[in-house]
């Protein structure tokens, strides 16, 4: 099969056999001209993926290391009889992990009391899930918001809408739908916002339309907002600087950027592709293994639980390091170059999940466990005070 990928998603070239044409290229270099001889064309969210890049080409598979397919003309490939591929939920746990981390920095700053607040989840899917789950873990109150999934029956407690606004936190995980019965575009517009909470955190790490950016902005001038965080933006790579200003966390879109995630991701995509064809002619399931990273993280008595857990989450992902780098990178600049905004994210460096992560707690720390396994960290008591 002839294959085109973006040469930015890591692993591909390990996951198909060398038998099969794969040819890796820029996200740039993704052009109509470059697909027309393409059986399987697989790319990332910065790849606008349409009728405009693929009619005329041979391309019968789009595959992308994505959960969320907004990138995607979905109703063209169908009328082209082209199939669709994509990675619900490889990047879920990466993404949780940013906004644990981004409340314990906001802790730190003083802005928030982790240990006393309330975060309002709107969109439950696989990222809502998993930061609902992680929140629980940490004995954090949060509520859920989804009525696409509430009205599907889905068993779970849901508060209400003003609920949600009335949460101490409010962190967004939607799809970015334009239509439909529950539209998410501008879905925190000015509207929305009159009615949250004075000093309430708002997080977003789903997509950027989801929020009016300037009416996020006339909100944060005006003091009713202790801040917000912001992973994703309504024009990228190109980006609202006088919004940026106001941040306390900003990042370049790389809350789902582990490395763990990305393996996910493209090992998804290679089943897939495998599951479609005969297994004697085509493409092999996928034979590469991420291995585990064994990073040690001592807790000593000093410490009471909370900030136990708090050095574990940020030990194991300071998301402020990110932030901080991404600040210097654009610096206020008014000719911000979005290519700035794309090698931050080509360049990201190595981040892993809290599952490659042991703490060695004293044995007097031991009510500490649960909350730390449940995060995902593994646990060890260290004997006679040595890790």
């Amino acid at each position: 099969m002839r294959i085109v990928a973006d040469d930015a998603i890591p692993f591909i070239s390990r996951v198909f056999d060398p038998a099969h044409q794969l040819t890796l290229l820029n996200h740039r270099e993704i052009t109509r001209e470059s697909l027309k001889h393409t059986d399987i064309l697989i790319v990332r969210s910065v790849t606008r993926v349409d009728e405009a890049l693929l009619d005329g080409t041979d391309v019968k598979i789009v595959a992308t290391a994505t959960s969320g397919i907004d990138h995607v003309e979905q109703t063209y490939l169908q009328s082209a009889g082209i199939t669709l591929i994509n990675t619900p939920g490889c990047n879920a746990r990466s993404v949780a992990e940013y906004v644990l981390s981004s409340i314990y920095v906001l802790g730190r700053k003083n802005i928030i009391d982790p240990t006393d607040i309330t975060v309002g989840i709107i969109g439950c899917g696989h990222v809502g899930t998993c930061v609902a789950s992680l929140l629980a873990a940490t004995g954090c109150r949060y509520m859920l918001y989804d009525p696409p999934l509430q009205a599907a029956g889905d068993d779970r407690e849901y508060a209400s809408l003003e609920e949600i606004q009335a949460a101490d936190i409010i962190t967004l995980h939607v799809p970015l739908d334009m239509e439909g019965p529950h539209p998410t575009y501008r879905l925190v517009d000015e509207h929305f916002l009159s009615a949250v909470k004075t000093n309430a955190v708002i997080i977003n790490s789903s997509r950027g339309g989801v929020i009016d950016e300037l009416a996020l902005l006339d909100h944060l001038n005006t003091d009713k907002l202790a801040s917000v965080v912001l992973d994703v933006w309504e024009n990228e790579p190109q980006i609202n600087q006088a919004l940026l200003s106001k941040t306390i966390i900003s990042t370049p879109h790389i809350a789902g950027y582990s490395l763990d995630a990305k393996y996910q991701g493209v090992r998804q995509v290679s089943e897939k592709i495998y599951k479609l064809y005969p297994a004697d002619n085509t493409i092999p399931s996928p034979d590469i293994a991420l291995p585990m990273a064994d990073r040690y993280l001592t807790v000593t008595d000093a410490m009471d639980d909370n900030e136990v857990i708090q050095f574990a989450v940020l030990s194991g992902y300071d998301v402020s390091k990110d932030s901080d780098r991404f600040k210097q990178v654009s610096n206020g600049q008014e000719d911000y170059s979005g290519k700035k905004f794309a090698d931050f994210r080509k360049n990201y460096p190595v981040r892993r999940e809290f599952t490659n992560f042991t703490v060695c707690l004293p044995p007097s720390r031991k009510m500490c466990r649960l909350q730390l396994e449940g995060l995902g960290f593994k646990v060890t008591l260290q004997e006679n005070n040595i890790s």
